[in-house]
Parts: C-alpha cells; structure tokens; sequence
C-alpha cells in the first residue's frame, strides 16, 4: 500500500515530496493485508485530492500508540540511570506533554532506537542526548499533535500526505 500511495500522492498528484511520503506512509500499521490491497488497487485509479473509499480508516493506531508508550518506558529508564529523575517522575513529566495517544506510525528505525537508548552516556546535568535512529521515531497525527516537541524527544508529525480517512480511531 505505500508504494501505492505514494506513487499517486507524490508521482501522479505532487501533492508531497516522495520522501517525505515514503517516510509517512512506511511507518504505518494496516488493519489487514486484504484492506492494505484493496486500497492499493483502488488507488492506482485513483482521482488526485481525495481518497478512494477503500481506503478509509485502513491504518491501525493501536500498534504506534503501544510502541509509543514503549519508547518511553525505553527513554525515562534511560534518564533516569543518569539519577536527575525517577523513570516515574519522567512519566510524569512527560504525560501531559507527548501525544502516545496521538500516535499514527513507527518508523522502521523503531527497534534501532530502542537498543541505543539504554547505551547514551549522561551529561553533566543530568540528560541523555536522542539517538540519531530515535528523531522522528513516532509519527503523531497532526490534528492533534503539540506544537513543540519536549526537549530532545524530536516527534515528528505526520503531514497532509496521509489522508485524512486513513488513520482510523
């Protein structure tokens, strides 16, 4: 379905950068490989500006929301070695201000960026910097996203390249 998708969101329409799509569309989860085929047979006819009814509510969020919160028992544990906060104080901390359950896709970097975390040193004050393969590792729907990001977590919003029926709640 990503090639699919791409090929007519980028290719046919120019309605976004094939890489910036490539990069949406692979972090996704679809509900089932039959709806994922229907849709990409569906779009290879497809008019530009709208989305083929096949493809309405195909993604699934709950993976990207669970390995979301994942990423964050992954990162809090990681900071709190450093000993300037509790793994549940970085929870805490964080609850309010990362959208998990905002969360649409996982990049392919996903397992990369878990395994690196634990291995950051700690600065002096306390901190671990983000893993190159941790920026943009959670996809959050852009609706709903926050404006900013908290320090170092780097979210990375999904942009109008996913569209708008795809994502399923």
């Amino acid at each position: 379905m990503q090639d699919a998708s791409c090929d007519r969101i980028s290719d046919r329409c120019k309605e976004a950068p094939r890489a910036e799509c490539d990069d949406t569309f692979q972090a996704l989860f679809c509900k089932s490989d039959a709806t994922a085929t229907a849709c990409a047979k569906a779009l290879e006819t497809a008019a530009c500006g709208g989305t083929p009814a096949e493809c309405q509510g195909i993604a699934d969020t709950v993976p990207a929301i669970q390995l979301c919160n994942e990423f964050l028992d992954t990162f809090c544990e990681a900071l709190a070695a450093c000993g300037k906060v509790s793994k549940s104080d970085c929870r805490q901390q964080l609850a309010g201000s990362v959208p998990c359950a905002e969360a649409v896709g996982i990049t392919p970097s996903y397992d990369t960026c878990k395994a690196a975390l634990p291995e950051q040193s700690c600065d002096a004050s306390g901190n671990i910097a983000l893993p190159e393969s941790c920026k943009g590792v959670v996809k959050v729907n852009t609706v709903a996203a926050p404006t900013s990001s908290p320090p170092g977590l780097g979210w990375q919003a999904s942009t109008a390249v996913s569209p708008g029926g795809l994502l399923a709640r």
